[in-house]
């Protein structure tokens, strides 16, 4: 018995590969942009808002954290933070800040608003934020 296999077979495969890699990675870097979009949102929403300088104090960067601060409270850190992660470069490292000279006693719970904190809350469900990006990209 001889076993052939046609070489148009082959490439038509090779190509057929490499659209479901491409595929893949496009749809991996879908998902850690939709958990830091999810993840961010929370810690941003579960903010304690006075005068909605806290609030407006969210910096969304890349590799560093950022310095900023603003005195507005009409910044919509949200919107900015959505902005910055859809234009980052694919599985880009990014941080979220809030440099206010309060901001860790917020975070410590020093807000009925927010007894046990943002930021940790949120991480705590970053598994819940990343289930539901996976379900987003499907």
């Amino acid at each position: 018995m001889t076993i052939r296999i046609g070489a148009g077979r082959f490439f038509d495969s090779k190509r057929m590969v490499r659209k479901f890699a491409d595929k893949s990675l496009k749809r991996a870097e879908n998902v850690m942009r939709w958990t830091q979009i999810f993840l961010f949102t929370d810690v941003i929403i579960s903010s304690p808002v006075d005068t909605g300088r806290f609030r407006a104090n969210w910096y969304a960067t890349i590799d560093t954290p950022s310095g900023q601060t603003t005195t507005s409270t009409k910044r919509n850190s949200l919107t900015a933070m959505k902005k910055e992660v859809k234009n980052a470069a694919p599985f880009s490292n990014m941080m979220l800040t809030n440099n206010l000279e309060y901001a860790m006693q917020l975070e410590n719970g020093h807000s009925g608003q927010a007894p046990m904190g943002m930021a940790r809350l949120a991480i705590r469900r970053a598994p819940m934020h990343l289930r539901n990006a996976v379900r987003k990209v499907k």
